[in-house]
């Protein structure tokens, strides 16, 4: 073992502060139900606020009690410790020698390959929700960044308490956006799992059959009509009901799509045809003031979709990115004359 007497000193250095007051129980109120970061992640959010450094280093000195060769936590806390004028703790937490030394390898290879892992989606019922009705449904995609409850919002908003709305969690979870909003944050296309722009394609097609899984699912369980259901998208949700349409075009009868991304990666000139074949119909909305997607992302897929013989409209709305009370009317119209 490395530096034995540097690691017998700093592990009583801990078990001091924890003998002095510091039991189990303040252990595990490091992550409360208000705060679930780890005590790690606490700590960090003080020091760069400035907040009280000495419980900082209270916080850190329980992390380091539980991951004690985490030789970068350690090295803030030596840090901290200089900072109060703590040097000799400093260099006991300078010297803490990490538990596994990584060196690189030829025969180390990464390869990817296509996982089956369960995934979640939320449904708004019809007021009075009864088994014996049927009732038609919208599946609603969520943009890069958020969840579904924001489509449940715009769900309330069209105020069609007739309809079934099914909304999906995007497949994957945006890494450091979630940990620096301490908030769930998702995406479609893959943030934060540290897969090459190679794999972008792959992404989308495992993305589309997710969610289209996910009306699947909630169509067994359910007590959906026989008429085909609508699917809306916003900003990115707004891309992928483009694809998904176009991907699984028995399936749906309408697209609407609000401030919709398109990239290449996406293959979408691919499939497009699809939507004429099945005479899937298209509407697209795009704020004039938009600061995230530009109106001729807009103009471009319009005109993707007009080229393939699909009965695809423009509207734009005096807004930005998220729809005004006017478009969601607009789409509301729109849903009600083709879900009844």
């Amino acid at each position: 073992m490395k530096a034995i007497p540097e690691l017998i000193a700093y592990c009583v250095l801990l078990m001091g502060a924890l003998v002095s007051g510091v039991a189990q129980q303040d252990i595990r109120t490091t992550a409360t139900l208000t705060d679930r970061r780890s005590a790690y992640d606490r700590a960090i959010d003080m020091l760069k606020r400035g907040a009280d450094t000495a419980q900082a280093i209270h916080l850190l000195e329980l992390w380091m009690a539980a991951v004690p060769f985490d030789t970068n936590a350690a090295r803030i806390l030596s840090t901290a410790y200089a900072s109060r004028g703590m040097m000799a703790e400093a260099s006991i937490a300078r010297s803490i020698p990490p538990d596994v030394v990584r060196i690189d390898d030829s025969r180390v290879e990464t390869h990817y390959t296509p996982q089956v892992r369960l995934g979640t989606y939320r449904v708004l019922l019809p007021k009075n929700y009864s088994p014996k009705k049927r009732y038609p449904a919208v599946l609603l995609l969520h943009g890069n960044g958020q969840g579904p409850n924001v489509m449940i919002d715009f769900a309330r908003a069209l105020s069609m308490d007739s309809v079934l709305f099914i909304c999906p969690f995007a497949p994957y979870v945006r890494m450091q956006e979630t940990k620096q909003s301490q908030r769930n944050r998702f995406s479609a296309s893959g943030e934060g799992i540290d897969m090459p722009d190679s794999l972008m394609s792959e992404i989308v097609d495992e993305s589309a059959s997710w969610y289209r899984d996910a009306y699947t699912d909630a169509s067994t369980k359910y007590s959906i009509a026989r008429i085909k259901p609508i699917i809306v998208g916003f900003s990115q949700g707004g891309f992928y009901a483009h694809i998904v349409a176009s991907r699984f075009p028995s399936t749906f009868q309408s697209v609407v799509s609000i401030g919709a991304s398109m990239f290449s990666y996406g293959r979408f000139q691919e499939y497009v045809n699809n939507l004429n074949i099945y005479g899937i119909d298209a509407l697209v909305l795009q704020g004039t003031h938009d600061n995230v997607v530009p109106l001729q992302t807009a103009e471009l897929i319009v005109a993707t979709l007009k080229n393939s013989g699909v009965n695809a409209e423009l509207v734009t709305f005096e807004g930005e990115h998220w729809p005004t009370n006017e478009a969601i009317q607009i789409i509301r119209m729109w849903l009600q004359r083709r879900l009844r």
